[in-house]
């Protein structure tokens, strides 16, 4: 908890909290709720779904003592004593509800299996609390990093350890590749190129603070760790992204794509 406090009070406002399934990430961000209400602000714990908002509000009470309001369908927050909030994604994502709120009204907002925040309801809501602390929470934070593997390979780990529940964003030189992941059921897309994408999404990156698991994701720290210019005999930079040794950062430029291509996104 003290991690991410540490983030916020030096400035860094959207922070992540990896920990494996069952290691206490629930009651982490319950601590991380109560830290928040005792500085006197307001708490919306985000999910897309209705049993992670059960589970939130149990595990915030049983830890915490605090009680939480619902923001799902016909409930609302508005109004409430309690001073968090526990809210579907589907709900507050429609621009009706969220003008009900100031964009001030929460102080910190955790999105729990923050691994699905890309998508553009999550993205709205973020946007429209625009000032608030955001904290994610997942237990996904691993690579797939392998060569001269069947598509069918590929698609069973996807299945096997479960990131087969939002949009996998493929390269789209590959269109046999995609194909062949959505025959298997994989909700896949290819990725958006054209005259300047790389540039765009390579300088979209470097302005990021990126953080990687070195442990889980040895080749993907490797990469973005050693990637750098070219250079010509003279030492001098030359202009331009090498193609090589960067699958990884490529995937993420991928993946990230939601937010590097949305309309008023610089890089």
């Amino acid at each position: 908890m003290t991690a991410v406090l540490d983030e916020w009070d030096r400035g860094v406002d959207k922070t992540l909290l990896v920990l494996p399934t069952g290691t206490g990430k629930t009651i982490v961000f319950s601590a991380v709720a109560e830290e928040a209400v005792k500085r006197g602000g307001r708490v919306l714990i985000l999910a897309h779904r209705g049993e992670l908002l059960d589970q939130a509000a149990d595990k915030l009470h049983k830890a915490t003592g605090l009680v939480s309001a619902l923001e799902k369908a016909e409930s609302s927050c508005l109004g409430s004593w309690y001073r968090v909030a526990v809210g579907s994604v589907q709900s507050l994502q429609r621009q009706s509800r969220l003008d009900r709120f100031s964009p001030d009204y929460f102080s910190t907002i955790i999105i729990d299996e923050a691994h699905h925040c890309l998508s553009d309801g999550y993205q709205r809501v973020l946007s429209y609390f625009k000032s608030a602390h955001v904290l994610g929470v997942t237990a996904i934070y691993a690579e797939h990093y392998a060569n001269k593997e069947s598509n069918e390979q590929t698609a069973r780990w996807i299945i096997e350890h479960g990131y087969d529940d939002y949009t996998i964003t493929a390269d789209s030189a590959e269109p046999k590749s995609v194909n062949d992941h959505r025959e298997m059921g994989l909700p896949v897309t290819g990725a958006v190129k054209g005259p300047g994408s790389i540039e765009h999404g390579m300088k979209w990156l470097q302005r990021r603070r990126i953080i990687i698991d070195p442990v889980r994701c040895p080749n993907a720290a490797k990469e973005f760790s050693e990637y750098e210019y070219e250079r010509d005999r003279d030492g001098n930079v030359v202009t331009g992204y090498p193609d090589v040794n960067n699958h990884s950062i490529d995937a993420t430029r991928y993946a990230l794509e939601p937010l590097t291509m949305r309309r008023g996104a610089s890089a």
